[in-house]
């Protein structure tokens, strides 16, 4: 009976989230209406103007402070510190295997897995379900983990992603060819050797910075001013001194501190003399001046990061909802009911569709839906349908809940993975068709998992 109320009332919102993602996936690949470059656009509007505006309307139409559940607040965090806690653990077994070599992929996967366990489709699939197996009156503590979700959980996995940006080589791993990392390039050793090219009247100079080989060819009578651009690791160029080679000495190669180095002239080539040597700096006054550098550097990157994270929609509309719940009863009931009415026009289904929508145009992009192995498809799973629902049971009987309270809890947890998480990994660039993946088999495997979950907690809990 439980399973075809749930039927019943889960299929329709189902039905049309995944008729809207398979139309739009049918139109990127079928149409030339929109191109990749439309993609990012569309996709980026759902990021930053429909998502936060429905994080604003659901702080605004159902966040009450008085009448939350504290314990149930206090039991869906303590459950994700627990799943964090899980995901790290299997972080640390991956990098002892040799599976996760860096520090790089530990931490994406730690991103990628936590957005995965903590960001679930509570409004779609939630509340009907809730609905249907206990009453109208249950929609209150759904609604309440939902409000929470938007306000705690989703600015965590935002600030994640922020932190990983902030790092060079999260940028690096995004697919950034030349990332700007603002470090000084310390050159260590330049070997030159000047090659006349016969009857050309042209020098041809091999210098080597490092593991960088570069071949500049240059007029004869007019060499001594040349810049060459150093990359270190592929990584684009990280800094913008002239650097000057030496004249050859004897033995063939100049060691050269860090500094500017001067390129020979035609007739310093020709008879072998050096150019002055400009005069270094002490020891104490170089380390000074290098840890002052530093600091700016680290100051700098500090500020950007935090005017980054405050500029972020999703950041800002929390932020609104969370003071809009402190002061909204200090305001008039006919200002605040006005204000309630004219945010709350738009359905909260709407989000869901756009989102659907966007979905389906990056799954458009892509050669094929399932864009991942099986290994990441049964690890992401289970954390969500399994691990996510005993790190809940324990949370709950920590901080004391029991009854209906306990069950709604719970199968909130197994919900399946929110639409935010690959709107959140395709904006930043991680993982998203892994991420997509997840989604779409996450809907499909909730019409068997929650009803047997719903049936194991009646016999037991």
């Amino acid at each position: 009976m439980a399973a075809r109320r749930v039927a019943a009332d889960i299929a329709p919102p189902y039905a049309v989230l995944l008729l809207v993602m398979v139309l739009a996936r049918c139109v990127r690949r079928h149409g030339r209406l929109l191109t990749p470059e439309r993609c990012e656009w569309a996709n980026w509007l759902v990021a930053n103007v429909v998502v936060p505006f429905f994080v604003l309307q659901l702080s605004v139409v159902h966040l009450d402070l008085a009448h939350t559940d504290y314990r149930l607040v206090a039991a869906d965090s303590l459950s994700k510190v627990l799943v964090s806690f899980f995901i790290v653990s299997g972080i640390v077994v991956a990098s002892l295997s040799g599976k996760l070599r860096s520090c790089t992929e530990r931490f994406d996967s730690f991103v990628t897995l936590f957005s995965i366990s903590a960001l679930t489709s509570t409004l779609a699939v939630g509340v009907p379900m809730t609905a249907a197996l206990y009453g109208k009156d249950a929609e209150t503590v759904v609604v309440q983990l939902a409000v929470l979700q938007i306000l705690v959980s989703s600015p965590i996995v935002l600030l994640l992603f922020y932190v990983r940006k902030a790092t060079a080589g999260g940028a690096a791993a995004a697919g950034d060819e030349d990332v700007e990392l603002g470090l000084p390039v310390q050159v260590g050793h330049i070997d030159v050797f000047a090659v006349e090219l016969a009857g050309a009247g042209k020098l041809e100079l091999p210098v080597q910075v490092g593991h960088v080989d570069v071949v500049v060819v240059v007029d004869a009578d007019d060499v001594g001013g040349i810049e060459l651009p150093v990359r270190v690791a592929g990584v684009g160029d990280v800094a913008d001194p002239a650097i000057m080679a030496e004249p050859v000495r004897d033995d063939g190669g100049v060691g050269v501190a860090a500094g500017d180095v001067h390129l020979p002239t035609a007739a310093e080539v020709a008879n072998g003399g050096a150019a002055p040597r400009t005069e270094e700096l002490p020891p104490a006054a170089a380390a000074v001046s290098w840890l002052f550098i530093l600091i700016l550097a680290r100051v700098k990157a500090c500020v950007k990061f935090a005017m980054d994270v405050c500029s972020n929609p999703n950041i800002v509309a929390a932020l609104l909802g969370i003071g809009w719940a402190f002061g909204r009863n200090r305001l008039n009931s006919t200002v605040r009911g006005a204000f309630e009415a004219i945010i709350g026009f738009v359905p909260p289904r709407v989000g869901g569709l756009a989102m659907m929508f966007s979905m389906g145009l990056s799954l458009g992009c892509q050669e094929k839906i399932m864009a991942c192995s099986w290994t990441n498809l049964v690890i992401g799973q289970t954390l969500k349908f399994i691990i996510g629902p005993i790190a809940m049971f324990i949370a709950s009987k920590i901080v004391g809940l029991h009854g209906d309270t306990l069950r709604i809890a719970i199968i909130q947890a197994a919900i399946p993975q929110a639409i935010t998480s690959f709107i959140f990994a395709k904006e930043f660039g991680l993982h998203a068709e892994v991420v997509g993946t997840m989604v779409i088999t996450g809907m499909l495997l909730a019409w068997l998992f929650l009803p047997l979950l719903y049936a194991i907690l009646r016999l037991t809990v």
